[in-house]
């Protein structure tokens, strides 16, 4: 019932129910829950138990009474013809290395929550840098920030996974909804952090969720975070936000410069034109940059990786550094 209730993958409710010594039983009662899932996803775990169940020609009167109960909930599921545009589910990623795995509450549709509730390509490459190389990320002088977190994976890793973790990471995104969904993210996987909406910087936590469109970036605002490392995946599709994103950058680049401040930004190339238009942008907002695709991503990382996570184009990789723009006033 944890399972089915907590929307964990429907093979993992599947599997658990076959160690039932009563599984339609142990479904009914899964149903007669208070709060249950969506359609779709009770859809997805009744389907293949019913298909099953009518093969049985050897079930007692109670497994009969279950079966005609589920048989019942799902005609009315159909019935409805109930398929919601988002429906939410958790999927698990497992470590190649071992150790507890990080669960993410995501959408199905890649659209929710402004794009910030899915697992997309770039997100997970950076999440396999962040493990491959977590000495970059490492220490009580590192200071992590994230833009357009998303469902919250690359930033999971750095929280998690990282020995000693960052003085700081700050995982952010420009929309409150994703900024919720973050933050149940870090609730789910035992991360201690704060939220923080106000665009202030919530200092007495070392861990915050924070919602920060990238135009609300100030050169205040950077200087009270003063990143050391900022990493940002998946970010660059749509070329109306070039020069939010180049100034968000600059902004928090150049406050730091003694620090040696640098991001990486992952980018998955869907079109060259698009990817040229940020390139342009970073140069008109005085960062300079480089290709280092075959330098730092690199496969593995983790053991298992659920559907949602197909290839949609070449993931490239770039570090940036610099800036010039100390007001949003000069250009």
């Amino acid at each position: 019932m944890c399972l089915y209730t907590g929307r964990a993958p429907a093979a993992d409710v599947l599997k658990a129910l076959n160690a039932c010594p009563r599984p339609l039983a142990a479904l009914c009662s899964c149903l007669d829950a208070d709060t249950h899932p969506s359609a779709a996803y009770t859809h997805r775990v009744l389907a293949p138990v019913l298909s099953i169940a009518r093969a049985d020609d050897a079930l007692d009167d109670d497994d009969a009474e279950c079966l005609d109960r589920l048989h019942d909930a799902h005609g009315s599921l159909l019935a409805s013809g109930t398929q919601p545009a988002d429906v939410w589910i958790h999927r698990r990623f497992t470590l190649k290395r071992g150790g507890t795995p990080i669960w993410l509450r995501n959408s199905s549709n890649m659209l929710a929550c402004a794009t910030g509730a899915h697992v997309w390509p770039a997100g997970l490459a950076l999440a396999r840098l962040i493990l491959a190389h977590p000495q970059r990320f490492s220490g009580p002088d590192a200071r992590v920030l994230e833009l357009g977190a998303g469902a919250g994976l690359a930033a999971l890793c750095c929280a998690l996974k990282i020995d000693p973790p960052p003085a700081s990471l700050v995982i952010s995104d420009g929309s409150i909804e994703a900024v919720a969904n973050l933050s149940h993210n870090f609730e789910l996987n035992g991360v201690h952090h704060s939220v923080v909406v106000d665009g202030s910087s919530d200092v007495e936590c070392r861990v915050q969720v924070m919602h920060l469109p990238w135009d609300r970036v100030t050169l205040e605002l950077a200087g009270a975070m003063a990143p050391t490392i900022v990493l940002a995946a998946d970010v660059c599709y749509d070329p109306a936000d070039a020069p939010s994103l180049a100034c968000a950058l600059a902004l928090l680049l150049s406050h730091n410069r003694a620090a040696c401040a640098s991001a990486i930004v992952l980018v998955t190339k869907r079109n060259a034109d698009t990817v040229s238009c940020f390139q342009h942008a970073w140069r008109d907002a005085g960062l300079s940059w480089r290709d280092e695709t075959d330098t730092i991503l690199s496969a593995g990382g983790f053991q298992h990786l659920p559907p949602a996570t197909h290839d949609q184009g070449e993931v490239v990789a770039f570090t940036l550094s610099g800036g010039h723009i100390y007001s949003r006033d000069v250009t």
